[in-house]
Parts: structure tokens; C-alpha cells; sequence
């Protein structure tokens, strides 16, 4: 779990050292809390990168492991939350995606 949430500045860094390339997150809605507040920076500094949040309301490698062992997935269920709207607020541009049919462009 040491790099829970890491992504947003790793990004950051490499659309810094590359901007010519296009630059992804992939993040679970978990680990998307840890560093949502970066979304401000790359609004800020103008660097266009795309961030991707599974939002299954859950921290879903925690509770696939703790159900079968303890029964119980307690503190592993999240709320589902409007992540396009907290982009949106952080200045930057956001898409909420429901299905495949949806992201092909």
C-alpha cells in the first residue's frame, strides 16, 4: 500500500518532463482521495492530463481479501461520489462515463 494514491504526481511529473505525450491516470476511487486535489494544479499550470476514476464505491483490493478471512466488509464500502463534478470545481474539464458505449470516441 506504499504507493496508494501516487499517481496524480507522477503525472504531474511526467507531463512536466514530457508535454509532447499524453498522460493518463488510472485511478480506483480509493486511491483517487489521496491526491484529487492535484487536479488543481494541472488545471493551474495548464497541463492536460486525463484522469481515469473506477468509482465502485469501494476499496475493492482491501474487501477481496477481508470478506473471505473476516466476513465482514467493514470500513471497505465507500459512498459513490460525483468525481466530474470535483474535477470541474478544481478547474479542470469533467466527463462522467457510464458505460463502453459511452467513452468510444
Amino acid at each position: 500500500f506504499g504507493t496508494l494514491g501516487v499517481g496524480a504526481g507522477f503525472a504531474l511529473a511526467a507531463a512536466q518532463l514530457h508535454p509532447e505525450r499524453q498522460v493518463y491516470i488510472i485511478y480506483g476511487d480509493g486511491s483517487a482521495g489521496y491526491s484529487l486535489m492535484e487536479f488543481d494544479t494541472f488545471a493551474r499550470h495548464g497541463l492536460p492530463v486525463i484522469g481515469l476514476i473506477g468509482n465502485d464505491a469501494c476499496w475493492t483490493q482491501i474487501e477481496r481479501e477481508q470478506v473471505p478471512m473476516f466476513g465482514d466488509d467493514v470500513s471497505c464500502v465507500l459512498a459513490y461520489l460525483d468525481y466530474e463534478r470535483v474535477a470541474q470545481g478544481l478547474g479542470a474539464a469533467g466527463l462522467r462515463i457510464e458505460g463502453p458505449e459511452e467513452g468510444a470516441a
